[in-house]
Order: structure tokens, then sequence, then C-alpha cells
């Protein structure tokens, strides 16, 4: 069990941690000489991952670790592989640092952390019509950015990356705290979850 902070208007609820299995991304490319970085966690104060709505909006004051450059090494530019069960995958290309005073840094943690809220804000986007059962289906009414935390980091090729996502799982509506179930979910994982109404 642990506490973290549901996105508003929702108070701090307990929640259950649910390990899901996943189909890890393979590159097709032989990776000569490369070297896995390890995988970069992304944590709170109070809790584990950090809501991805928040991520987006720079909302990220609390993130352990904000300023600390984990991108080093990869290149000017990195992929995100966004693979959600059931849709077609959405390869998102990002740079992997930023300039300041005309100088070049690697990415740190926090703007990581906004990279891949954009990255999965735009497989809703463009995934959100594709036919799929409402168990897990993207879009208005269903899962949405808001729905969703990034907990990890995994370095899966040379240049490429796979965020792993939590799910928030609403068991039921009552006004006040409620008890909903998180779906540590990898994104290419084999899952089920709820339409949210």
């Amino acid at each position: 069990m642990m506490l973290i902070n549901e996105v508003a208007p929702f108070s701090p609820v307990e929640a259950v941690v649910m390990t899901v299995p996943y189909e890890r991304y393979t590159s097709k490319r032989k990776q000569y000489g490369w070297r896995q970085k390890s995988t970069v966690y992304f944590r709170t104060e109070t809790s584990e991952g950090i809501p991805l709505l928040d991520a987006l909006h720079g909302n990220v004051h609390n993130l352990l670790d904000r300023h600390e450059a984990i991108l080093t090494g990869c290149g000017d530019k990195v992929s995100y592989h966004i693979h959600m069960h059931g849709y077609i995958p959405l390869r998102c290309q990002k740079y992997s640092y930023y300039q300041k005073h005309g100088e070049k840094f690697a990415n740190t943690r926090a703007k990581v952390a906004r990279q891949i809220a954009e990255a999965v804000q735009d497989f809703i986007d463009k995934r959100q019509y594709e036919e799929h059962a409402e168990d897990w289906r993207v879009g208005p009414g269903y899962i949405e950015l808001k729905h969703l935390y990034l907990l990890e980091l995994r370095h899966v090729a040379s240049g490429c990356f796979q965020p792993i996502l939590g799910v928030l799982r609403p068991t039921h509506r009552v006004p006040g705290p409620y008890i909903p179930s998180i779906c540590l979910c990898p994104i290419t994982a084999k899952f089920t979850c709820v339409k949210y109404r």
C-alpha cells in the first residue's frame, strides 16, 4: 500500500499497486557497443510516481532530484516508445538537451517527465478514434492524461527509452475520498482497466 495524491478535485487516497506482465520494446537493429543506462525512477516526497498532467504543466516542485541530468551521452535526440496494448505504437523523438546561454545541457528528470507527458498526450490524441475495447480505451470519458502517472523510464536500446506508467482505476464514485486501485503498468503491458464514468 502507498499514499498518492489524486488529481483534483479528489483528496489523497490509499491505493493498491498491481504489477502486470508486459512486452519490452526490442530494437530490430543490432546494438553494437550499446551500454544500457540504469532505470530512472520518478518519485515525490510523499509518493511513487508523478502525475503526467502535473509534469505537462511543469508542476514538479515536489519531484525528487528534479534537477538531475539523466540523458547524458545519448546524442542530440532520443526516442520514447509508446505502445499500449491493442494500439498502433507511437514513436516520439525529442531533443535530449536544452540550451542555456549558448551551452548545451543534458535534460533533467523534470524536463524528461514533461517530454514523456507530451508524448503520451500525443498518443491519446491520435489513438482515441481507433476502435478498441472499452476496458482500455483512451480519450475523453475513458483513460486520459490526468489518470496516468510516470513511474520509471527504462533504457531499452541505443537512444531509445520506454516509460513505465501507473494508471488510476477508481472502484466507485462517491463524495469525498475513495479507494482506487493503481495498475502499475508498463505501457506495452497486456492489462485490463476500466472506463471512467
